[in-house]
């Protein structure tokens, strides 16, 4: 077990967690969260609503206000505090088994200055589900992920602005080529999340590792027919050759020749991220030769074995906020993903001049 430390990582023994068991008293709260009318809400002039108070919509905040900050990793920070990944669905089991941790991770990144916070939907589409036996309870998952988000919201940043981004990713089950769901299904199943996501909540749809063409299309057609925003998330690896190139399982596809496949349906925001950090600043150079609108960025660090990450030469967070921040000119969104937790979002929230109020 490791732990993070604001200078990084190191051997840790957890005292006073549980992480073979989920919290009884978060449980038998389950059917009944106080997300009620203090909770944002979509109203019918396109704002959201925060405990009463106007809040303005995301796509108007990432067209005029100052660069938002985005979260760190959700599922490499649920298994570096004692939570089992699943071997078929990953982290999306840990909202099953573990919500109160789930929970305390967003509360953790709000503290540390995030404006944004991602729900634990990364894993939740039923082409996922289904092969891990969890095909029945597709639409309990992914409105959980958005109520603990909700949740902590409430608790953790209670009169901020702070918007909830439901994910929609290309993961497959196990990780595994087999197991790829045919263009059909998975605009089906896409458009099942998409939907799920959006009723319960979500104020921005976020398209991760989107690691080819046609299946990312294929997410971002289904999550514009819900009405929210939609950001796309690209994954890529520089080349030995210094091509900047998509991570396909089985095709690298040139970044170049996605950006307009992908994005022709619509985009409120085109980010790269689940990237290595020398990737990033490549990347963002063709993103925005072929792309007029806003840019993100939230890259991640380590490696990945299914079913678990590999914490090894993690950027520190020091590090790591420095090299975001020689990005903040160029984007309307920084944060990261694998491999980065809260003390590297608290370490960019200070690099920016930003504080959690």
């Amino acid at each position: 077990m490791v732990e993070r430390t604001g200078e990084g990582l190191r051997p840790v023994q957890r005292l006073g967690r549980r992480p073979s068991g989920a919290d009884p008293a978060f449980d038998r709260a389950l059917p009944n969260f106080s997300i009620g009318i203090a909770a944002a809400v979509q109203d019918h002039g396109g704002k959201q609503r925060c405990r009463g108070a106007a809040m303005p919509a995301i796509d108007d905040r990432i067209r005029t206000g100052p660069l938002l900050i985005l979260d760190g990793a959700m599922g490499t920070e649920l298994q570096l505090r004692g939570v089992p990944m699943h071997r078929v669905a990953w982290s999306a089991a840990a909202l099953e088994s573990h919500p109160h941790i789930v929970r305390e991770v967003h509360e953790d990144y709000l503290r540390a200055g995030a404006e944004v916070i991602t729900a634990n939907s990364f894993g939740t589409s039923r082409h996922v589900l289904e092969p891990a036996g969890m095909g029945e309870k597709v639409a309990e998952l992914n409105r959980r992920a958005i109520a603990l988000a909700r949740e902590a919201r409430d608790r953790a940043a209670p009169g901020r602005a702070v918007w909830i981004a439901g994910s929609i990713s290309s993961f497959i089950a196990e990780a595994d080529l087999k197991n790829q769901p045919s263009p059909a299904a998975a605009r089906q199943s896409y458009t099942e999340q998409a939907e799920l996501l959006a009723e319960a909540g979500a104020e921005v749809l976020l398209l991760e590792m989107m690691r080819d063409v046609e299946y990312s299309r294929l997410a971002a057609e289904c999550a514009l027919a819900t009405g929210l925003p939609v950001w796309i998330g690209f994954t890529c690896r520089r080349t030995e050759d210094g091509e900047i190139v998509l991570r396909g399982r089985d095709v690298e596809v040139p970044l170049a020749d996605a950006i307009g496949p992908v994005s022709e349906p619509g985009a409120g925001l085109l980010a790269v991220m689940h990237s290595e950090l020398d990737a990033v600043g490549p990347a963002l150079d063709i993103l925005a030769s072929r792309w007029s609108g806003a840019l993100g960025a939230y890259p991640h660090s380590g490696d990945f074995v299914m079913p678990n990450w590999l914490f090894d030469d993690i950027v520190e967070p020091r590090a790591f906020a420095e090299a975001a921040a020689a990005w903040a000119g160029r984007v309307r969104l920084l944060g990261g993903c694998c491999g980065t937790g809260p003390d590297h979002i608290r370490e960019l929230a200070a690099r920016l001049g930003r504080t959690a109020a």
